[in-house]
């Protein structure tokens, strides 16, 4: 018994119809979540990055005096 047939027993079913190997449905939640998670952290990080640096570029264009 490999750890690859331990892996497979354990967090897999083997489906007949397409032979392959997919998720159970719990585990389908949770993978699901954390790929949500992920996206949505990532997509707020390159929101803010990007905000801060179209403030940045339009300070660099048009600087302002400091407590304006």
């Amino acid at each position: 018994m490999g750890l690859v047939s331990w892996v497979k027993r354990h967090y897999y079913h083997y489906t007949i119809s397409t032979g392959t190997y997919s998720f159970y449905p719990v585990e389908r939640v949770l993978v699901n979540a954390f790929t949500f998670t992920l996206f949505s952290l990532t997509a707020y990080y390159a929101a803010r990055s990007a905000w801060f640096g179209a403030l940045f570029i339009g300070d660099l264009i048009s600087p302002q005096p400091l407590g304006s």
